[in-house]
Formats: structure tokens, C-alpha cells, sequence
């Protein structure tokens, strides 16, 4: 018994008969296509649809009465350069990031080493500390 398509799988088809026929359709024309042509269920075309046109990978306008639907390889190509343009701004963005707060940890930690005057100024401190508490209690 064959399982049915999964909701990517159902996706994946939709764009490639888009990208094949290079075609606008409306959602009556492409319940019926996708259901003879590719094997999607008629009764889920449209929820497929809608998501392809959130995701900006089908493109859909109203004209007049009727919704239509298209999406030619060369918009996939473009929305996914774009896509990729947007996650390398963001990934120079986090490394400029990184790099600014790992040079300020740097910066941080210049006069604290570890040396034999700066732990028994910590311990002189500490013992400050405990008395404070003490004499507040």
C-alpha cells in the first residue's frame, strides 16, 4: 500500500509543475492538475498554494473575480539569492558580534591577573566583606 505525499514532498511538486509549464493557473485549474499530473489530493491543493505564496515561492494576484497563481524558475532563483544575501548580512552582523564582545572580555581581564598582590587584596576584601555582615546583623 503506497503512503501518501508528505506536505514538503506535496510543495516540492507544486513548484515543479509551476516551474515545467511556466503557466498561471487559477486554484480551480490547479486542483485538477496537481491531482491528475502530480498525485496531490484536490482537497489540499489550496492549503499547499497558500503556503507557496507565504513563503514568496508563488506568486498570486486577483484579477477581476479570479485568483491566479504562477511561479517561473528565474522568481525562485531570485527570491532564494535573496534569501541567502539576507542569512550572510545576518551571520557578518553576528561575527561583528562576536568578535566586538570577545575583545571587550579581553579588555575586561587586563589588570586582573593573577598575581600574589592581587590575591590578598581579594582576601583582604573578602574579609571586609564578611565583617560588613556581620556588624549589619
Amino acid at each position: 500500500k503506497k503512503k501518501g505525499l508528505s506536505v514538503e514532498e506535496k510543495r516540492e511538486k507544486m513548484q515543479e509543475l509551476f516551474h515545467e509549464t511556466k503557466d498561471v493557473f487559477t486554484m480551480k485549474q490547479l486542483e485538477s492538475i496537481c491531482s491528475k499530473k502530480k498525485g496531490i489530493v484536490s482537497q489540499t491543493v489550496k492549503d499547499i498554494a497558500q503556503g507557496l505564496v507565504s513563503d514568496d515561492l508563488v506568486k498570486s494576484d486577483k484579477i477581476g473575480t479570479g485568483v491566479y497563481y504562477w511561479s517561473f524558475p528565474s522568481e525562485s532563483l531570485i527570491v532564494r539569492e535573496n534569501k541567502i544575501k539576507t542569512l550572510d548580512d545576518q551571520i557578518a552582523e553576528l561575527e561583528a558580534k562576536i568578535s566586538a564582545t570577545e575583545k571587550s572580555i579581553e579588555d575586561a581581564l587586563v589588570g586582573k591577573e593573577e598575581t600574589p598582590e592581587r590575591e590578598e587584596a581579594l582576601k583582604a576584601q573578602a574579609e571586609v566583606q564578611e565583617q560588613n555582615l556581620k556588624l549589619k546583623s
